[in-house]
């Protein structure tokens, strides 16, 4: 859903027609109409006690919430909910399954996921009925505001002794050629006060490690840099295998500082 609402963004800012269907060019209006469905007209069965949440903030932080919609069937006749389609990815719903007799209640549940929904909120809900498969019976929306998360470090998940954070421990070299050398490249960031002077405590002979600049200023990126030569590795060497690099450089237990690679090569 997130895929489909960019290319809709992107259409609405370049060109006024951009989609195929059912063989001939869709209009903007029609592409509006599936993001924003129009409701069943005339029917009124639902009668709920808010068709919109303010949820208030939140922060990128937050565990996901959900909030609860309650509805009365004011109709004569029996509705069963079919679906509930909401307008992102970071919205699920849940809703009563039974049919819902004349008078009766439901409730359907949105849980708002807030991670990377940094702004204003405008999450929106389409019910859909055994009154209409085609238009949504009703709509309801959460609104609100999602502000930026406060871990800095976030896209950096893996820490070593406090001072480097890595976006992840290992490197791979998939299909490496039996005599070939090959680099690949590990991104990190210094987030301690110092300057950070790396290199390899323990690392296989046919391997090599360097940093990217040598020296990694406080708060900044680098990139952690390993080459393997495959023409110097053991003759018995499986085709498959993974080996720890262990960081010198950082004042932490060895199994705190440790980078695993894990290489297969090519079949001869």
């Amino acid at each position: 859903m997130e895929a489909v609402m960019w290319i809709y963004s992107l259409m609405l800012l370049t060109i006024p027609v951009s989609v195929t269907a059912q063989g001939r060019l869709a209009s903007r209006a029609e592409i509006d109409s599936i993001m924003n469905p129009p409701l069943l007209d005339g029917k009124g069965a639902l009668c709920f006690e808010t068709t919109t949440i303010n949820i208030g903030r939140l922060s990128e932080d937050d565990k996901p919430v959900s909030y609860r919609f309650y509805f009365r069937n004011t109709s004569k006749e029996t509705i069963v909910l079919t679906r509930v389609s909401t307008s992102c990815g970071c919205t699920t719903a849940s809703f009563t399954k039974k049919p819902v007799k004349p008078g009766e209640k439901g409730i359907i549940e949105l849980t708002f996921n807030p991670f990377e929904q940094v702004g204003k909120l405008n999450k929106r809900a389409f019910l859909y009925t055994n009154l209409s498969e085609r238009y949504p019976t009703e709509k309801i929306t959460l609104s609100g505001e999602v502000t930026p998360t406060s871990n800095e470090w976030r896209e950096y998940p893996y820490s070593m002794g406090n001072v480097l954070r890595l976006r992840q421990s290992t490197v791979a070299f998939n299909e490496l050629p039996r005599n070939a050398t090959r680099v690949e490249r590990l991104v990190c960031v210094n987030s301690s006060r110092t300057s950070l002077h790396l290199s390899a405590m323990i690392i296989p002979r046919y391997a090599m490690f360097r940093t990217e600049p040598e020296i990694i200023e406080p708060g900044k990126e680098a990139d952690i840099v390993i080459t393997i030569d495959s023409r110097l590795l053991p003759p018995v060497v499986k085709n498959e295998f993974t080996f720890p690099v262990i960081i010198k450089g950082i004042d932490s237990k060895p199994s705190e500082r440790t980078i695993y690679v894990k290489v297969s090569l090519q079949n001869e």
